[in-house]
């Protein structure tokens, strides 16, 4: 303070050897008191910040799950869209008397397929996809009964004289064996 000069560095020690130790105008009391309000809002502060936390990871792991169930939900519609489609391409294929029905049975048969990757991605979603499996086996059957079926009307054709029109059975006949492979 300005008001406490010392003449000389003596006196100046003299004096700080004597004050006390809790210096002048603070008491123990005081000194105690304050430091329990310290301490108050240290602990005060350190509750907030653990319920802060605790709602934050409570809010991380919410839209977490979100996200997860958006992303089931989003393939699941995914393999019921291509399985759909799939089934309606099969219904197609089925009828013998429509003209490329060999197409729509592989059109299925890629579908049935797509859906199969789909359904691989959704196992970790732990997503029940249908027998996939068993409609690409019945499909390959249809192809096959298809294959046979085309070439013998291509014999036929040929017998009746109508070669050109044979020829376009066989190639129809050809390009079931070669999706097959």
């Amino acid at each position: 303070k300005q008001e406490a000069r010392f003449a000389t560095s003596a006196q100046m020690r003299v004096a700080l050897e004597t004050m006390s130790a809790s210096g002048p105008g603070l008491s123990t009391a005081k000194k105690k008191m304050i430091t329990g309000i310290v301490a108050a809002c240290v602990v005060a502060l350190c509750i907030a910040g653990v319920v802060v936390k605790s709602k934050h990871d409570a809010a991380e792991a919410k839209a977490a799950q979100v996200t997860l169930e958006k992303q089931k939900s989003d393939l699941t519609a995914q393999i019921n869209l291509k399985l759909e489609e799939a089934d309606n391409a099969m219904k197609t294929g089925m009828d013998a008397e429509n003209d490329s029905y060999e197409q729509a049975l592989m059109k299925a048969y890629t579908a049935y397929n797509e859906a199969a990757e789909i359904a691989k991605k959704g196992k970790t979603y732990n997503i029940a996809a249908p027998d996939i499996a068993g409609k690409q086996k019945q499909v390959l059957a249809a192809l096959e009964t298809a294959r046979t079926t085309l070439l013998s009307q291509a014999e036929a054709l040929e017998a009746a004289g109508e070669v050109a029109t044979a020829e376009k059975y066989r190639e129809r006949a050809k390009n079931i064996e070669n999706f097959k492979k």
